[in-house]
């Protein structure tokens, strides 16, 4: 089976044409941009990075899987020069971008424009620490697709995982009242589904759980290519409460993630062996 055949058959409803469209409007942000981690509007970013840096730090060769033209591996890129850092995706003009990136932002990454499902067999068991971000939830076979994502690790390879957190949340919810069709391209997964798959693709877990209190910004997909009515509006107002309650947690320490207004789910797991 050809890539794209592949692809569009394990991904819910999007599509190659989809993803190349969204690529293709993104070409104008292919800059060298610093995020600034000390901005509380940036906090949820901030956690993340701060996530990763621990578990990296002991790492020498890292990978992100579905990369696109990521900004958190330029980051990982520029704060870690010492390690080896690939980025793998099935999208040309996705590659490309991430090449563009990184040349303005003077990284050295390798760009590997590859399906997962069938990668240069050189790949397999490299890597000390793979990673995908909203990846994962576009596959109806989940244990499937994270048991391809975990064939990069070796032995002592570390496989982290960040997914939306849709499934009966307020995120879920609005998504599916402000546009269906994103709605549609996502299969549906909360914690207890996650950690399942893991368990059944091979992977011990060694943390599985929500992350960050809250970041209505994420539902901003709803909104592309539309006119900017009343939701648009009240999303507008939300995206400013998720801003004040990152201010609070800067001032006075972060709020417990809970399953309903926490936008992500993440898992951190090894191979067995």
């Amino acid at each position: 089976m050809d890539l794209t055949n592949k692809i569009s058959k394990a991904i819910n409803s999007s599509s190659i044409k989809d993803w190349d469209n969204y690529y293709g409007s993104r070409k104008s942000q292919a800059f060298n941009h610093s995020i600034d981690l000390g901005d509380f509007r940036n906090l949820p970013y901030r956690l993340l990075f701060d996530k990763l840096s621990g578990l990296i730090k002991e790492k020498d060769s890292i990978i992100e899987i579905g990369a696109g033209d990521s900004q958190i591996l330029i980051d990982i890129a520029r704060t870690f020069p010492d390690k080896k850092i690939y980025g793998l995706d099935y999208l040309e003009s996705a590659c490309h971008l991430l090449k563009q990136k990184a040349t303005r932002a003077n990284v050295q990454l390798e760009v590997i424009c590859a399906d997962l499902f069938s990668p240069p067999g050189e790949l397999l068991g490299k890597f000390d620490f793979v990673m995908s971000f909203g990846v994962v939830e576009h596959f109806h076979d989940l244990p499937s697709v994270l048991k391809a994502i975990a064939k990069f690790a070796n032995e002592d390879g570390i496989v982290f995982t960040l997914i939306p957190n849709n499934k009966h949340t307020i995120y879920g919810i609005l998504m599916r009242y402000w546009n269906i069709d994103v709605y549609n391209a996502h299969v549906m997964y909360d914690v207890d589904d996650l950690k399942e798959a893991h368990q059944k693709s091979g992977l011990h877990i060694i943390l599985c759980g929500y992350f960050v209190s809250s970041n209505f910004s994420m539902l901003s997909w709803c909104f592309a290519n539309q006119k900017k009515g009343i939701n648009y509006w009240f999303y507008v107002q939300l995206t400013r409460l998720s801003k004040l309650i990152w201010w609070l947690e800067s001032k006075f320490g972060l709020i417990k993630p809970r399953r309903f207004f926490a936008p992500y789910i993440i898992c951190v797991s090894k191979p067995t062996v």
